[in-house]
């Protein structure tokens, strides 16, 4: 995602209770394309990918939102070209909304277009300081265009927020490599494994 997080897997039962959700949301005469909007979020937040994106693309009437998570779905089906033109009609609509900067960012940085991303991400972090993905992207960001002391700040912000993130920790090694700084890359590369480990060990 963008990186976002994995999602697990959902159950049939957990399809049933949503649809019968939004089913009674509809005999409440809720409008037609709302309640399809509300489903389709409803649906990609349950993993639903591609039932998530049959139901928000039979939305007929503009809603504000739409653009977003239509975006995030294409994401999550890995269809990259349609989630940036998504994406960037979501950042249109509303310029400062932080989760549509941040997940145009993200993709582009994921597409080695750091140069691009960052001043989307720099928008997603601005409008909510207090959220690591923003940062950890930029850290990506600045270590892929060469300038290790902007990424190491945002990777250890980003650690701070969010500490034992696998994520974080891999890139951070490489960060203080890049920045000349081998004793605390080897020191951050040593946590990650013993982490690594960690985790394998509890699966």
């Amino acid at each position: 995602a963008a990186h976002s997080p994995a999602i697990g897997q959902p159950t049939h039962g957990k399809r049933a209770e949503a649809s019968r959700s939004f089913d009674r949301l509809l005999e409440r005469s809720l409008d037609k394309d709302q309640a399809g909007f509300l489903r389709g979020k409803a649906l990609y937040e349950s993993g639903l990918f591609e039932e998530a994106l049959s139901t928000l693309e039979s939305v007929a009437a503009p809603q504000p939102g739409l653009h977003l998570e239509k975006g995030k779905v294409f994401v999550s089906l890995r269809r990259a070209a349609d989630a940036e033109a998504s994406l960037r009609a979501a950042v249109a609509e509303a310029p400062l909304e932080s989760e549509a900067n941040y997940f145009l960012g993200a993709l582009l940085v994921q597409q080695d277009r750091a140069a691009e991303g960052i001043p989307f991400l720099d928008t997603a972090r601005k409008s909510r300081p207090d959220f690591w993905g923003a940062r950890y992207y930029l850290g990506r960001a600045f270590l892929q265009t060469h300038r290790s002391a902007q990424a190491i700040a945002h990777l250890e912000a980003a650690r701070a927020a969010r500490p034992g993130e696998p994520q974080i920790d891999y890139h951070l090694p490489r960060a203080y490599q890049a920045a000349g700084r081998p004793a605390e890359a080897t020191a951050a590369l040593a946590r990650f494994r013993a982490a690594q480990a960690s985790r394998q060990q509890a699966e």
